[in-house]
């Protein structure tokens, strides 16, 4: 899910679900993430059909308009909407563990649309009426899935409130926190004015992200050799390198990942952001996250991989 992904460490410590019942949290953070999009896409549709008919020059004119209403009216919820899909994505582990295989892979559907159709209405793109089918096709696939999962896990309304209620005041926090890189975040889709073309500016943007991230690469590069090995003292002396190194990177020098093309940003960030975590717990012995954070963060480098492919770089 590409904007609740967005720079930044994302929600913070929260407790596990109450009695260990994690598909119950689960579900209910998903049916929160739903709704806070689809009220923005139902408030984006009614003041796109208060603006003139997208015709000509029109047409750019009521984007940047209804671009310009999101940051204005709707960032808080797009923010939220974020902090409940970092928990979902925490939560995603035990909850597989909890349910069968098939209601965790409708789950990881569900998961996906719902991702999509908060990112659409991160950054609308018109027509307005081919803006409104894809919603609407995007909602009708979401309601098959949860009417597909709700025949495979039945959670009663009454239940999922409860397990939503310890982490309403830790999404709305996050949200608020997160408002200010969101906005960088959205800030930069909007049209640059003409000059070096985008690939010349990603190979620019490419020396810098290099020359920062070479030590990081090389400590990781450490850490796996030792880990294959076995080698439990050079691993130790990885582990405290590469959270030193992500650190430097995450901390000093934040702007490394902005490259021009915005969607590269979001998975090069998590991806270091997984790597600073799969050294802290690597650094405190628990190699169970240890695994956990190497998954994300090789998933989140395939991403970013597909999206530098174009342009002819590797993360």
């Amino acid at each position: 899910m590409s904007l609740p992904a967005v720079a930044g460490g994302g929600i913070g410590d929260v407790p596990e679900p109450e009695n260990g019942a994690w598909a119950d949290a689960t579900l209910a953070l998903l049916r929160h993430n739903r709704g806070l999009c689809d009220r923005i896409a139902d408030d984006l549709l009614a003041y796109w059909r208060g603006l003139p008919a997208d015709h000509g020059p029109q047409l750019e004119r009521n984007e940047k308009a209804v671009r310009d209403y999101v940051l204005r009216q709707r960032l808080a919820d797009l923010a939220a909407a974020r902090a409940s899909a970092d928990l979902v994505r925490r939560f995603f582990p035990g909850t597989l563990a909890e349910v069968s295989s098939e209601a965790g892979a409708a789950m990881g559907r569900l998961f996906e649309l719902q991702g999509n159709l908060c990112d659409s209405v991160a950054y609308p793109t018109g027509p307005r009426q081919r803006f409104a089918d894809e919603i609407g096709e995007t909602l009708a696939r979401i309601d098959a899935e949860v009417t597909e999962l709700g025949r495979l896990l039945v959670v009663p309304d009454e239940d999922l409130e409860r397990a939503l209620e310890p982490y309403l005041l830790a999404i709305e926090l996050a949200g608020v926190e997160a408002q200010g890189e969101l906005l960088a975040y959205l800030e930069s889709l909007k049209p640059k004015p003409k000059g070096p073309t985008l690939e010349e500016r990603m190979r620019g943007w490419y020396q810098r992200y290099g020359q920062a991230v070479q030590p990081s690469k090389e400590a990781l590069g450490r850490f796996l050799t030792a880990r294959q090995n076995g080698d439990r003292s050079a691993l130790g002396l990885a582990c405290r390198e590469l959270s030193r190194r992500t650190i430097e990177v995450l901390a000093r020098e934040p702007s490394v990942f902005r490259a021009p093309e915005p969607s590269v940003e979001a998975p090069l960030r998590g991806a270091f952001q997984s790597l600073r975590r799969m050294a802290t717990a690597c650094t405190a012995g628990n190699f169970k996250s240890v695994d956990e954070n190497l998954a994300e963060a090789q998933r989140r480098l395939a991403v970013a991989a597909q999206r530098l492919q174009p342009f002819g770089l590797s993360p």
